[in-house]
């Protein structure tokens, strides 16, 4: 897709009252064009976020795929809440808060996995993949009216899909999936659905920065070319430069970068001069593609790399980072190594623009105590929806969608 077509209705222009704006400024027009650094720092946000920007949007959670036989489970956390996914025995997914009911111990331990119940280490309480209690140790000793029936695992009333991946929500009353993603979707749907996915494996890495930092670094545009040089002067002339490429802002705080794919001679690429990133095997032509889906989830198709990273909150100064990496179903081995060493070797826990990145996200942490306080979003034009490659419109998309999530000035929690 070269082009996104943004209706009005895809903009965030409205201003409404909120608890937050006092962490924002705006022009005369009233678009978002700054940013406090007390949001880096501030606890009291940071558990206004995990209740407002977490638990009451559409959370990324993991994949179907990770969950395809009956029995099948994965322990994740929405927000800092433990949850368990299950698909249970008429192959519907479930979400319940990852606890007993009994004495609230973590229930289960194991990230993925599969089992016919769900049994506590405490006391040995244990409960169906429909969340049903089933079995209580020395039930003789509990109060007569105790009954098994009145005591379930809490269940998140909302799960969909979309695209391979598994999304829940706190709020039964939330918009569908379909409509939270809005004009994103059909981009989700080319990145992951055209051609399908092959999980070959998963990284996992910690940064000791506030969890917005890394969804502003990952679609902040303007800062590659400038802070990742080796990839930039790599003999092969990678294809990242302003006017080469687009960047939106969607409903709900979704952005989404896109710029042409590189192609390289194979025969003239050299592993010892020249970087992995450089030498696409998997496409020879379309777009590249960096996106995030408010709050917790980017997906990145650049060159051979094809990855979903998912955003774990871990209090106000840190956060873990769960990388799922794809290749295509039916390609090679030979051609799955390569998609592995390139997104390692980029993206890893070592890679190149990895360690860049979160010495940069760092530094930002680092420097939000000072007094001076404002983040600078002003690239691009702040009546558009859509500008150059190197423009800040999707990390202003972001924030205004932040600013929305609180609850009106005065409301309370």
């Amino acid at each position: 897709m070269a082009m996104v077509e943004t209706t009005g209705s895809e903009r965030n222009t409205a201003v409404r009252p909120s608890a937050a704006e006092e962490y924002v400024r705006r022009n005369p027009d009233g678009h978002l064009y700054m940013v406090d650094h007390r949001i880096y720092l501030d606890a009291d946000v940071y558990k206004a976020e995990l209740q407002h920007a977490f638990k009451r949007q559409w959370v990324f959670l993991g994949l179907e795929i990770e969950l395809e036989d009956v029995g099948s489970f994965k322990t994740t956390y929405l927000g800092d809440v433990p949850v368990v996914m299950v698909r249970d025995e008429d192959r519907r997914l479930r979400v319940f808060e990852n606890v007993c009911v009994h004495r609230g111990a973590k229930l289960v331990r194991k990230r993925c996995g599969r089992a016919d119940t769900l049994d506590c280490m405490y006391h040995s309480w244990s409960y169906g993949l429909d969340g049903r209690l089933l079995g209580v140790p020395m039930p003789a000793g509990f109060q007569p009216e105790f009954r098994k029936s009145d005591f379930r695992l809490s269940e998140l009333p909302r799960v969909e899909t979309c695209a391979g991946m598994v999304f829940a929500s706190y709020d039964p009353d939330i918009e569908s999936l379909a409509d939270y993603l809005g004009g994103f979707r059909p981009y989700l749907d080319e990145i992951l659905t055209e051609g399908g996915i092959e999980l070959i494996g998963y990284q996992r890495y910690h940064v000791k920065a506030n969890w917005k930092l890394f969804v502003e670094n990952t679609i902040d545009a303007y800062h590659p070319g400038l802070l990742h040089t080796p990839i930039m002067r790599d003999r092969a002339g990678y294809q990242y430069r302003a006017g080469a490429g687009f960047n939106y802002k969607f409903r709900n705080g979704h952005g989404l970068l896109q710029w042409p794919v590189s192609v390289s001679d194979e025969a003239e690429w050299d592993p010892e001069l020249d970087l992995p990133l450089t030498l696409c095997k998997s496409r020879e032509s379309g777009w590249n593609y960096v996106s995030n889906i408010f709050p917790n989830v980017m997906v990145l198709q650049i060159e051979d790399i094809l990855t979903i990273r998912q955003l774990l909150p871990r209090g106000v100064d840190q956060v873990d980072v769960m990388t799922y990496n794809f290749a295509r179903p039916g390609e090679s081995a030979d051609m799955k190594r390569h998609r592995a060493w390139v997104v390692s070797s980029q993206f890893g826990i070592a890679g190149a623009a990895s360690l860049d990145d979160k010495l940069a996200m760092e530094a930002v942490q680092a420097g939000a105590t000072a007094k001076y306080s404002d983040t600078v979003l002003m690239r691009g034009d702040p009546n558009s929806a859509m500008g150059d490659l190197t423009t800040e419109i999707s990390l202003r998309g972001f924030y205004e969608k932040w600013v929305e999530c609180f609850p009106p000035t005065g409301a309370g929690a």
